[in-house]
């Protein structure tokens, strides 16, 4: 072999190796026909998958205005004002009556936002739920503060060195013969029961002292002594027990 041909020989190994290192080195690794295939498939894979989704019913346009127009009404039913309002048509609770101050005021109120009798009507029907939903709210508060005060008052009751602890039954036997002597009357038994007098040391303390002395036949109204009675005679001659002394 000549030297040529051993130049030539070199030469075109070295042309090989210098391609390999440049597809070597290209982004993409310089595949690009492999890729294109591969880019050919996933378009195919992506129609199937639009394919295989659920499609969507046409939008109902004709509902929606139906909708529009349904509140459109409703909302004009509830704007302008009429030349008085009147609200016979709202329901109120038993023993409520409106204020026709406060009515003043609110029918002003009911004006300025134009509303119709129909708007003020629900207006007012929403308030006076919400004052009598308050009502009740109030009269359980306060009743729940009157239970509190009578278990006070049992409390002192029971702790009263007097009339309470074991003279606890005893005292309120007493006490009973001048309660229902003097408090025969049911409505003011009530009264008295409602405002805790019934279970209140000092208002069992009184009855106590009343019933001792109903009980001995010694009970007067006076801090003076009771008198002895008098018979027949003394009162009518009152001068004949002075002759005879």
């Amino acid at each position: 072999m000549t030297q040529e041909q051993i130049n030539e020989t070199l030469t075109g190994q070295e042309d090989g190796q210098g391609q390999e290192q440049t597809e070597e080195t290209t982004l993409g690794g310089g595949n690009f026909a492999a890729d294109d295939e591969n880019g050919a498939e996933g378009g195919e894979d992506q129609g199937n998958e639009d394919d295989g989704k659920e499609k969507q019913p046409p939008e109902n346009k004709e509902g929606k205005e139906d909708k529009g127009k349904k509140d459109g009404n409703e909302e004009n039913e509830l704007f302008g004002k009429p030349e008085t309002y009147d609200y016979k048509d709202v329901k109120l609770p038993d023993n409520m009556q409106l204020d026709e101050a406060m009515t003043g005021k609110f029918n002003e109120y009911a004006a300025k936002l134009n509303l119709s009798q129909k708007g003020a009507n629900d207006l007012m029907a929403m308030a006076v739920d919400l004052t009598e939903q308050t009502q009740k709210k109030t009269v359980e508060a306060i009743g729940k503060l009157q239970e509190a005060k009578i278990e006070g008052y049992k409390q002192l009751l029971n702790s009263d060195k007097e009339v309470g602890g074991a003279n606890l039954k005893e005292s309120i036997a007493t006490a009973n013969v001048a309660y229902d002597a003097f408090f025969k009357d049911e409505d003011l038994r009530v009264l008295l029961a409602e405002g805790g007098l019934t279970v209140h040391p000092k208002f069992i303390k009184a009855l106590k002292t009343i019933g001792s002395q109903m009980k001995n036949d010694t009970i007067h109204t006076s801090g003076n002594p009771a008198e002895t009675p008098k018979n027949r005679e003394d009162i009518l001659y009152p001068t004949m027990n002075e002759d005879k002394e």
